[in-house]
């Protein structure tokens, strides 16, 4: 009676993994689908405008991603819509590739499932003999030692490891699903973890039995949790094993330098707390640079959280990023606290060179207090054009990111879609040219751009192809207002 038990559940265990996970996958794909079609309505150029095609690579990616079909094609006689999708090939796995690459999987956690289960039933009983197949396990105990609980030991190493290695693989392909990354070598790699641990615990098993003895408990206990860590990390108990023979085969680790580089976590980021930050680990969001670099769309696609808050996270954890947590909370007390919030502080129509002179007194906040005296950005320095133009010239190089344009392309289409009367983006998303001496104020523009040392203007670029220029104000009688 209890063979079967064993049988059963071994083989409900390793068939209920694979197919629940391939199952949700393809739900999670229909849905993630679906939300992609309606965001396209926000970031897809419309058809009929001429000269405003103006392409999003982040939206294309995450469509890429998810093998979303093309809009509706255009009749070229008339210039609408036909109705008819674009042919888009389907470069997402087949269901037949998924069943048939589970299938390792589905053997390793069977065979392994029946030992360990057995073993367990076989722990509880106390009866060697409860299952037949049990006796026959090979004993490895030092000479004067208790067979049986030699063999409690190894039993229960195997089962931790096995129960370990399963855990892991939940843990581990819900992940994949999350960040829609599960493929066929996944599964294939899920089966190789599943024998690297079980087969590293037993070998430490048996080494420990050897070395150490077994009859002491904390002894066993230590194996329990070793069992159980090599279990969920083989590459752990590998390492331990190469290190205990003297083989030198990996490179040392510089501790100094290793201590310099430390890792902010997304906590620092206002909105983002504790059950946040668990959320976004499924997606491979453990730091601040993690979530900078992060394709806000498919943030957005991928998790619960709305586009205007990612997009608030992402711009947050940029500044963070470029200039660190401390100069962070220096730029709080200014009222920054985005790396649009910079841009505007920096170059836009309401910067002054004052406040620019603040900004690049935090800018340089971790640098010795002569650097600082000497580029004219000290604690008591007071504002020239020198210390402004070298605060321009270092927010160029800190502006000018991929991954902030990206964002900022986001940022504008999402502004242009709600019809904003105030575009103050749009007005920064190339990079500042210096142009000859500055014209004299124009009546009407009390706006001027900031001068750098050598007498040139800091001018903002003209609407780049494919921006939408703000409408005029409406006049009292309904009309809009001549530009």
């Amino acid at each position: 009676m209890l063979d079967w038990i064993v049988i059963l559940l071994s083989a409900a265990l390793s068939i209920l993994l694979p197919v629940a996970i391939i199952y949700v996958r393809q739900t999670v794909k229909s849905q993630r689908q679906d939300v992609i079609n309606d965001l396209a309505a926000i970031f897809e150029p419309e058809h009929g405008r001429a000269g405003r095609e103006q392409i999003i690579p982040s939206f294309e990616f995450v469509k890429f991603k998810y093998s979303v079909a093309e809009p509706p094609s255009l009749d070229h006689g008339n210039g609408q819509p036909t109705g008819r999708k674009a042919a888009t090939p389907d470069r997402d796995f087949s269901k037949t590739m998924f069943v048939v690459s589970s299938i390792p999987l589905m053997a390793v956690l069977f065979a392994l499932g029946v030992v360990a289960f057995g073993a367990l039933l076989t722990l509880v009983a106390r009866n060697h003999g409860a299952l037949g197949w049990v006796k026959q396990f090979p004993v490895f105990t030092p000479k004067g030692s208790d067979a049986i609980e030699g063999l409690d030991t190894w039993l229960a190493m195997l089962a931790v490891a096995y129960i370990a290695s399963y855990l892991y693989n939940i843990r581990e392909l819900l992940r994949a699903v999350a960040n829609f990354e599960l493929s066929p070598m996944t599964l294939l790699m899920s089966a190789i973890h599943v024998l690297f641990g079980v087969a590293t615990a037993l070998i430490i098993a048996s080494v420990a039995a050897d070395v150490l003895g077994v009859g002491g408990t904390v002894t066993t206990s230590a194996l329990l949790l070793a069992a159980f860590a090599v279990g969920f990390v083989p590459e752990l108990g590998v390492r331990t094993l190469l290190r205990a023979t003297k083989l030198k085969m990996f490179k040392s680790v510089d501790e100094d330098v290793y201590k310099t580089f430390s890792v902010t976590p997304v906590e620092v980021i206002d909105g983002i707390d504790t059950e946040v930050c668990s959320r976004l680990s499924l997606h491979n969001i453990v730091s601040v640079q993690n979530l900078a670099t992060a394709n806000p769309i498919m943030l957005f696609v991928e998790t619960p959280y709305g586009v205007y808050q990612i997009i608030d996270w992402v711009a947050q954890a940029q500044l963070c990023s470029a200039l660190g947590p401390k100069a962070v909370i220096e730029f709080w007390k200014l009222g920054i606290r985005t790396i649009f919030d910079l841009e505007r502080a920096l170059i836009g129509a309401s910067s002054t060179r004052a406040l620019r002179h603040e900004v690049g007194k935090i800018v340089v906040l971790g640098r010795s207090p002569e650097e600082r005296d000497r580029l004219g950005l000290g604690a008591a320095s007071a504002p020239s054009e020198a210390a402004d133009a070298t605060v321009l010239a270092l927010a160029s190089i800190i502006l000018d990111d991929l991954h902030i344009q990206r964002l900022r392309q986001i940022a504008n289409r999402i502004a242009e879609r709600l019809d904003l009367q105030n575009l103050h983006l749009i007005h920064i998303a190339e990079r500042w040219k210096p142009l000859g001496p500055p014209p004299p104020d124009a009546p009407g523009e009390p706006d001027a751009p900031p001068a750098a040392n050598n007498g040139q203007a800091i001018v903002l670029p003209q609407l780049p192809d494919g921006a939408v220029k703000p409408a005029p104000p409406a006049s009292a009688d309904g009309t809009a207002a001549a530009a």
